[in-house]
């Protein structure tokens, strides 16, 4: 009997623990049993990592520059060219091409441009021109290259010039009146210089200014040692200012100047050979003999 009376004692001090700890959870309302069953919205939903993008191919290799106007020089090169894997196991050729331009006498060369015949003529009459002091070596442009490739190379001063001005204003009254008092201006560019502020300058525009070759050559099929060469030359100066209106308003604008030579052209190789002859913009208008600028190309294997 002690023992059946335990036991029951125990599982009625058990069923009350029991009742106690679910009284202490309260009891939840039939909205928010609804609210718990409905789906999370998309934006609550846990997102899932992006997988990331297979790592293309190594089969170039580029580096961007920066394209600030104020960097180093050297970064005018707004990207360094692409290597493609395929040269790893290719055979390229590698060329040299070189440039000359000399300046002679415009008649000289016209006669001498009468016995220009076969393929060493040119050639004959470059290696006449190293000993002859009258004549000068104006550039001598060099660049090497792969073939079926481009390579450019420069040389180049930046000049900033005005485009726009904003019209001069008058000066105070006060100052006006003192300058009047001790020297009355007698023309009109002195009542622009004494009296107004001069012109303003609002927009500018840059040219480059120097040497620019750039050159592209490849094999031809059909014609052992030849060439197909791409070649463009150019020379841009700035020969001087011109004034617009009276000077005291100071409204000036760059004069420049420019020679170019080049095409497409076929060049046998270890060969020189003649690209154009044509005076230059500076001998245009000056007296005395004129000066003719001729171009000679030729292209050698570099190695």
């Amino acid at each position: 009997m002690k023992i059946q009376s335990m036991l029951t004692i125990g599982w009625l001090m058990a069923g009350s623990t029991i009742a106690l700890a679910q009284d202490e959870i309260p009891a939840e309302s039939p909205q928010e049993v609804a609210q718990e069953e409905q789906p999370a919205p998309p934006s609550a939903q846990p997102t899932k990592p992006a997988a990331e993008s297979p790592a293309a191919p190594n089969d170039a290799i580029e580096e961007d520059l920066d394209d600030d106007p104020f960097a180093d020089p050297w970064s005018g090169y707004h990207s360094l060219p692409r290597i493609p894997a395929a040269r790893l196991t290719e055979a390229r050729t590698t060329l040299q091409v070189r440039l000359k331009i000399w300046e002679v006498d415009t008649k000289v060369f016209a006669l001498a441009m009468d016995g220009f015949t076969g393929p060493e003529a040119i050639g004959a009459w470059r290696q006449q021109r190293l000993t002859n002091a009258d004549n000068r070596l104006v550039h001598a442009p060099t660049v090497v290259l792969d073939a079926q490739s481009r390579s450019t190379v420069e040389s180049i001063l930046e000049r900033i010039y005005p485009t726009e001005y904003e019209p001069p204003e008058l000066l105070p009254d006060k100052a006006i009146e003192q300058l009047l008092a001790e020297r009355a201006p007698q023309t009109l560019g002195q009542v622009i210089e004494q009296l107004t502020t001069g012109a303003t300058p609002t927009a500018f525009e840059t040219r480059n200014t120097g040497l620019t070759l750039e050159a592209a050559a490849q094999p031809v099929t059909g014609e052992p040692d030849c060439w197909d060469l791409s070649l463009s030359f150019e020379e841009v100066l700035l020969s001087g200012t011109a004034t617009y209106g009276p000077e005291a308003l100071q409204v000036t604008m760059p004069n420049f100047t420019s020679f170019r030579s080049g095409g497409l052209l076929r060049v046998a190789n270890k060969r020189w050979q003649l690209v154009s002859a044509m005076a230059p913009a500076s001998y245009q208008k000056d007296e005395g003999p004129q000066k003719t600028w001729v171009t000679l190309v030729r292209v050698d294997p570099a190695r």
